[in-house]
């Protein structure tokens, strides 16, 4: 994620600490206590995925005051002086980014950005010690965790493993794939993926001559029920927006749905469960799906109880408009987020005219966020590994846009004519705990439901794993 948009969010009051971010009031890196604060919430973020380190900051978000944080303590904490603790201590060194806020003279905050792509978790190469008393032990491994719903860096505890071994797997089976494509391009592996494992889609026969298994009837009915959900869903965000001022009409959006089988039990709609869902959002975007507005200084904006679930309707991160997001949360676990498209709402210097554009790029990051982030919350519920997450993708207005790159001016897209259909819907349903590769799959089919609308356009996979893998890696 960028550094900037963390920074924008903080100052501007829309950031809280989860699981991707930590704060610090104050670090005094001089002193042991320093250091192994340091140390773990930087090997934490590393393991955990990636995130942001903020120091100058109180744990509700408010920035800290010279008087609670002296600016000589925010000085301290250089590139140097953390890339040595980096290389002192990290079995696996990593790189960081140093960001001072207003300037590295008199600064307020220091924002440590950690990557991602950890293939092998980082632990702790060396002793250190204050007397007698152990400060750091070697071969401690630290992990961001959930602690009563509150996130925190600590000890990776036995529960939080398969977590961090899945981000490792996940990692270095994105790194192995990219790999063998440019080692025999993506002709070739389709080949090799037809004799190994069958036709693909493109590849199978007529129905009349290799007829399709009959769907589950148990799936027939967990897709309707995402449907329905997502429509109910649908009208009420409109009633919702409306109600705050927007105008749902105003901008064309894009609607997700999802249902977990079976169901979160011993759940309910109270602070424990916000606290819970909202930590555990990788936030891999500046302004990211179901994002957390309990810090919001607009009261209207901060999450309330309806019907036994969570709701809010927002504004976007990208433009100061009229509220045009609406987000719900149900403890049984069930989701729904309704969003403006960036095309429209975004005050970038290459915004298109409203109405006109439809990002390529943009359109394959939402959807695979929106998929990681419910799988993230689902994890932190406790919901089996085994259950069956179904998704529902509606994508609206869309008649008059062309497909464009303004976004991703650096991935080229030719000229295509305008969209006819206005409307189109497509599903998807994985395991959760299915690797990152299902995610790819499932967000190459959905995007391409899309793009066929224009002249039909189908985008390489190759595009869309690299997208994807450096939106969970937050190496966008």
């Amino acid at each position: 994620m960028d550094t900037e948009q963390i920074l924008y969010r903080l100052f501007a009051g829309h950031l809280t600490e989860g699981l991707p971010i930590e704060f610090k009031q104050v670090i005094e890196i001089a002193t042991h206590d320093g250091v192994r604060k340091l140390v773990c919430g930087l090997f934490a973020l590393r393991n955990y995925g990636g995130g942001h380190f903020i120091i100058g900051v109180k744990r509700d978000g408010t920035v800290s005051t010279p008087i609670e944080c002296p600016t000589d303590r925010l000085r301290e904490i250089s590139t140097d002086a953390v890339h040595r603790l980096i290389h002192t201590y990290a079995s696996e060194v990593f790189p960081v980014e140093v960001t001072f806020r207003p300037d590295g003279t008199n600064p307020t905050v220091v924002c440590i950005a950690v990557p991602g792509g950890v293939r092998t978790p980082v632990a702790v190469k060396a002793d250190r010690k204050d007397g007698a008393n152990f400060v750091l032990r070697e071969g401690t491994v630290f992990y961001r965790c959930l602690a009563n719903g509150m996130p925190s860096s600590a000890v990776i505890p036995w529960r939080s493993w398969p977590d961090q071994i899945q981000t490792c797997f996940d990692n270095r089976e994105a790194e192995i794939g990219g790999l063998l494509r440019r080692t025999f391009g993506e002709k070739t592996l389709d080949e090799i993926r037809s004799v190994l494992c069958g036709p693909t889609r493109d590849q199978e026969a007529p129905p009349d001559t290799q007829p399709q298994p009959p769907i589950p009837q148990s799936r027939d009915a967990s897709l309707g029920n995402v449907h329905q959900f997502l429509e109910a869903q649908a009208a009420r965000s409109g009633e919702a927006i409306r109600e705050k001022g927007g105008d749902p009409t105003a901008y064309g959006s894009h609607s997700t749905g999802a249902i977990v089988v079976p169901a979160v039990a011993d759940r309910q709609a109270n602070l424990p469960f916000l606290n819970t869902v909202m930590s555990s959002n990788p936030s891999y975007t500046g302004f990211p799906a179901w994002v957390d507005s309990r810090s919001f200084s607009n009261p209207d904006e901060r999450p309330y109880v309806i019907d036994d679930g969570w709701e809010a309707v927002i504004r976007s991160g990208w433009a100061d408009v009229t509220p045009n997001e609406f987000w719900r949360i149900e403890p049984s676990g069930k989701f729904f987020l309704r969003t403006a498209y960036q095309d429209d709402v975004d005050d970038h210097e290459r915004k298109p005219t409203p109405r006109t554009q439809l990002d390529f790029g943009l359109v394959i990051l939402r959807i695979a966020e929106r998929i990681e982030v419910v799988k993230a919350m689902l994890r932190a519920l406790d919901a089996r590994p085994t259950s069956r997450v179904f998704y529902t993708f509606k994508f609206d207005s869309l008649r008059g846009r062309t497909l464009s790159n303004w976004a991703n001016p650096e991935r080229y897209i030719s000229a295509r004519n305008a969209a006819r259909q206005d409307t189109v819907t497509a599903d998807f349903d994985l395991q959760l705990d299915a690797p990152l590769q299902t995610t790819v799959e499932g967000t190459h089919i959905v995007a391409n439901s899309v793009f066929r609308l224009f002249d039909g356009f189908e985008l390489s996979r190759k595009v869309t794993e690299d997208l994807v893998t450096r939106l969970v890696q937050r190496r966008l």
